[in-house]
């Protein structure tokens, strides 16, 4: 199905504008499967395509061909492409294939989470606001990239090309509601930014997103980090004012506001992730 470089290309007579799907950043995230078949096979996107230049991009080529983990450092957390990391895998695929993800002028980062998680969006700040209207989302957390102790896919493109508007896409992949959700907010994306013109797939009820803003960003460093929601973590879980937190080493964390916690993780995990103290728009 993907050929060169894995990354199908649907061009229309008027391709002078780029839109990216990039899907499969982690190993272990599967609604990229469901909506690039839905796209290709049930939707046959090919056909519908009205004006500029679709991509559909698998970014982790080995997980996706050997279909088990395979990963030297982390995809979105590779893009400042420092010299001690040259050797990583993701830092050479990375290389491969930035020149194309560079040129997007949307690129819509396809994710999805391993334990139970609403539906939100991460827009990057050049985002036009009018398009949240064409998502269903329970969520929409609006500065958070800003916080990040690293740089990921989206900030990279938006970097280095000042006419890209990049956005994220989260949920939890196991439940099949959600997928035809997913479904829905990608191809009525695609409709709200006239690339194509289609009635949305699956009838579903709309859901108007709450707005947060990101106030402050705690990074969990180590594996030693006593985490208070990681046994059976929770996204959007409420904390209030001086709750513990987590305990690192010697060092306990309270809660300086009330505040909620975004993609808390499993505690293997736990050195790689962020806990998100957000406040509410």
């Amino acid at each position: 199905m993907f050929q060169d470089k894995w990354i199908i290309e649907i061009k229309s007579w008027n391709d002078w504008k780029i839109v990216t799907l990039v899907a499969c950043t982690h190993w272990d995230e599967l609604i990229w499967d469901v909506v690039f078949k839905f796209l290709l096979n049930d939707f046959n996107i090919k056909e519908k395509i009205k004006k500029w230049s679709l991509n559909l991009v698998i970014w982790n080529l080995e997980w996706f061909k050997i279909w088990k983990k395979y990963i030297d450092k982390d995809f979105n957390r590779i893009w400042e492409l420092k010299e001690e990391d040259k050797e990583k895998y993701e830092y050479k695929r990375a290389n491969e294939i930035k020149d194309i993800i560079i040129k997007s002028d949307f690129l819509f980062d396809l994710h999805s989470t391993t334990n139970p998680s609403p539906f939100f969006l991460i827009p990057n700040w050049k985002f036009e606001k009018s398009y949240l209207e064409s998502f269903n989302c329970e969520y929409v957390v609006e500065d958070i990239l800003n916080f990040l102790h690293w740089k990921p896919l989206v900030s990279y493109v938006s970097d280095n090309n000042e006419k890209s508007e990049t956005m994220v896409m989260e949920c939890f992949w196991e439940r099949k509601e959600e997928e035809k959700i997913y479904i829905n907010n990608v191809i009525n994306y695609l409709n709200k930014i006239w690339i194509i013109e289609e009635k949305l797939p699956f009838e579903i009820e709309k859901q108007k997103p709450t707005i947060f803003k990101v106030k402050k960003a705690i990074h969990a460093k180590s594996m030693d980090v006593v985490f208070k929601y990681s046994e059976n973590p929770k996204s959007f879980d409420f904390v209030k004012t001086w709750e513990l937190v987590f305990t690192d080493w010697n060092e306990s964390y309270f809660a300086e506001n009330d505040f909620t916690i975004l993609m808390p993780t499993k505690p293997r995990y736990i050195w790689e992730e962020i806990m998100y103290i957000l406040e509410k728009a």
